[in-house]
């Protein structure tokens, strides 16, 4: 591992775990019985065949002229790494607005969004008991308490992990 990852190996964990306005696109679920790499528009049959030799003698690391499931699933595994490192790398570089090879606290707070939406209606209508836009101390106390209540299905005082998995059924 060089310098430069390990510098940023944090902010790489952190990436992965990002909201959806900075998080990579979803991989899709493997595909079984499909090339690994399409062929991409305008390339020829031989080059698509020799294209398909070279993953397949990557794919092979015991040269045994067989892919096991092993294989196929380290080979796999070993791109997606590749993919997340190499797109970790440019997030960090987009944020990194000095080019110093560090972020700053100001460049880091760029991770997290800020045009997040939150409505608040449904919160505020049941809450708001005597209607005046806001919730006192006594209506918040009120809507935690009956919350208590409704998950504390027999009464004892206790919320347990069974009332609380009885809830979601």
């Amino acid at each position: 591992m060089n310098m430069m990852y390990l510098r940023f190996a944090p902010v790489c964990l952190l990436i992965a775990a990002a909201p959806p306005l900075l998080a990579a696109p979803k991989t899709p679920a493997p595909v079984a019985a499909k090339a690994m790499v399409p062929a991409p528009a305008g390339i020829t049959r031989e080059k698509a065949l020799h294209n398909a030799a070279q993953e397949f003698t990557a794919i092979d690391v015991d040269h045994d002229g067989k892919v096991t499931a092993a294989e196929l699933e380290s080979y796999r595994h070993a791109r997606a790494v590749g993919i997340a490192r190499a797109r970790n790398t440019r997030v960090f570089e987009s944020l990194d607005a000095d080019h110093n090879g560090s972020l700053s606290r100001e460049e880091f707070a760029r991770l997290a969004p800020t045009d997040i939406k939150v409505d608040v209606t449904p919160i505020m209508k049941q809450t708001d008991r005597n209607g005046d836009g806001s919730i006192s101390a006594t209506e918040f106390t009120a809507m935690a308490a009956e919350g208590f209540a409704r998950r504390d299905r027999n009464g004892d005082g206790t919320v347990t992990p069974d009332e609380l998995q009885a809830l979601g059924k």
